[in-house]
């Protein structure tokens, strides 16, 4: 009787431990991503995916929804790459605990107006079936007279450019510029000081389309930029 109890209580031991094994990363904000952006405006939505007690996790992902609207302009990147549009699958592959893992999708609504959602399954690839699912609830709106306003706090010109841009920042607080391409590489970052403006060179930065980020603590507006 003594053994069948031990091994009763190694197999419940056994199961509790794979479970926690299986649950090991969590998302940052939240697994459920509700957000807006305006029309003809590039906008990046993130999460996080932490892993604190896992070594060298490799994360899988799939697309399990994906009604976006037919019009909307998005791209996606995670640790392992960017991608056009969404993938059926990606794989993030031996992340150590240091890490995190993240999933961005950057999205362009041009002129539709809607709301659409991207729901994923994220799974720690020795345990698929106790994944976790991500959600992406994003509405585009149409600009109103008070976002004209504020948005004009934030301005990069000329556009487009081939020798140089300049930021504008007019708000009374301070921010950080960011540029980077469609793959998520950033070319400039820097800090902008209240009620400035900045000349960056970009002689030497290829050709293409970027995105310019300007983030303070209201958040983050991206202006799509043209380097020729």
């Amino acid at each position: 009787m003594k053994k069948l109890n031990a091994l009763l209580i190694a197999l419940l031991l056994l199961v509790s431990v794979s479970y926690i094994q299986a649950q090991d990363f969590s998302f940052s904000p939240s697994e459920y991503i509700i957000d807006n952006v305006e029309l003809e405006q590039y906008k990046n939505f993130q999460v996080d995916i932490e892993h604190p007690q896992v070594d060298d996790l490799t994360l899988v992902w799939v697309l399990v929804e994906n009604n976006f609207l037919q019009k909307w302009e998005y791209t996606s990147c995670d640790n392992g790459g960017c991608y056009s549009a969404l993938p059926d699958t990606g794989v993030i592959s031996a992340l150590p605990d240091t890490i995190p893992g993240y999933i961005r999708i950057t999205l362009n609504p041009r002129d539709q107006t809607g709301t659409g959602t991207v729901v994923l399954y994220v799974y720690n690839h020795k345990y698929p079936d106790e994944g976790q699912y991500v959600t992406f609830e994003i509405t585009a709106m149409a600009v109103t007279a008070v976002t004209e306003v504020s948005s004009e706090r934030f301005r990069v010109f000329p556009n487009p450019a081939s020798d140089f841009i300049q930021v504008h920042n007019a708000d009374t607080e301070g921010a950080t510029f960011q540029l980077f391409d469609l793959s998520g590489k950033i070319a400039i970052e820097e800090k902008l000081g209240a009620g400035t403006t900045k000349r960056f060179n970009v002689a030497d930065v290829p050709s293409g389309i970027y995105f310019a980020n300007y983030q303070n603590s209201d958040g983050i507006k991206t202006q799509k930029i043209i380097i020729q």
